[in-house]
């Protein structure tokens, strides 16, 4: 009796352990997503192991992310309706009738990102460095099979982030011009020449709006057409001759020369010549013997200021004498 009592334990004791391991694997084969106990030994990390510090600031170092990067990636994760990387715009043609608009951000089925420019947050405010920049999207029509098939991009009116923007040297005025000079060219009948001008710029410097004024030289055009181009000359004036070539008075004339100079159409100085005539008196005498004619003496002769009619030929006449009335 004792014997079959001992072996009896001896066989609960071994159905026992067999149980225990059944338990075991089966729990491991009816739950494969279930995480095991994994201690620090299966780690291989100490667990004394501590988090370094910066013992300067006393804040972790291994979490110092900068804020600006952090705000972006933000940005990227809030996207209506889900995550960038799980954007699936199939979804929304699935609510949607056949050539309905549909949408993603360009940036979606793992493509990176990608944002439109930063632009001012005042449109008037050309300096200014606070700036908007846009999700580029994509943009489509939904499928008669419910799918969104992209056609262009675009940038969106609700997906946006802050952004900023680099001003410096953007014109932010148009240039002045003040102190113009006269354009001149040694060369008178020249069509070209230079001219001198104050130049004032503006320019974008630390986030306002700046003004640079500088005077330089630059090329001009001249209109030099009829423009004088040299000094008027004038000649002596010839001898004094009869103002009347029948007339024997003392009245006479003589006659000089004037030419001036201008510019002509092909920039070229030209003179231009003109005899000019002047009153002048004859000495006494100076008609003598030259012919004659008036009103009753068709052939005649001066002798002073007189027309004496010429003495037949053959003839002996007396010496003319010429009273004047």
């Amino acid at each position: 009796m004792r014997l079959s009592n001992c072996v009896m334990i001896v066989w609960c004791f071994l159905l026992a352990c067999a149980l225990t391991a059944c338990n075991v694997s089966d729990d491991t084969a009816l739950n494969p997503n279930k995480k095991p106990n994994v201690t620090d030994e299966d780690t291989g990390v100490d667990a004394d192991a501590s988090t370094d510090v910066d013992t300067s600031t006393g804040e972790d170092a291994n979490t110092g992310a900068d804020a600006d990067a952090k705000a972006h990636a933000d940005a990227d994760a809030n996207l209506p309706g889900d995550d960038v990387a799980t954007w699936q715009p199939d979804a929304a043609c699935s609510e949607l009738e056949p050539q309905a608009r549909c949408e993603a951000p360009l940036g979606a089925d793992g493509v990176a990102a990608n944002w439109g420019a930063c632009e001012s947050l005042d449109s008037d405010d050309v300096c200014g460095t606070d700036g908007i920049e846009r999700r580029i999207m994509q943009v489509g029509t939904c499928s008669e099979s419910g799918q969104c098939v992209f056609t262009e991009t675009e940038e969106s009116a609700e997906i946006t982030r802050s952004c900023e923007r680099v001003t410096d040297d953007l014109p932010c005025g148009d240039p002045e011009e003040s102190n113009l000079t006269a354009c001149t060219n040694a060369v008178i009948c020249a069509t070209t020449g230079t001219q001198k001008v104050t130049i004032t710029s503006y320019t974008c410097g630390s986030g306002v709006c700046n003004s640079g004024s500088e005077t330089i030289t630059r090329a001009c055009a001249r209109q030099t057409e009829g423009d004088t181009c040299q000094n008027t000359l004038t000649t002596a004036p010839g001898p004094c001759t009869r103002a009347n070539i029948n007339s024997c008075s003392s009245a006479g004339k003589r006659v000089h020369t004037v030419t001036t100079f201008s510019c002509d159409d092909s920039a070229t100085c030209q003179g231009d010549e003109e005899a000019v005539e002047e009153q002048c008196t004859l000495a006494a005498g100076a008609n003598n013997n030259l012919d004659c004619q008036t009103s009753t003496i068709t052939d005649g002769y001066c002798f002073e200021t007189c027309c004496i009619p010429k003495c037949p030929s053959g003839q002996v006449c007396q010496q003319p004498t010429c009273i004047v009335s």
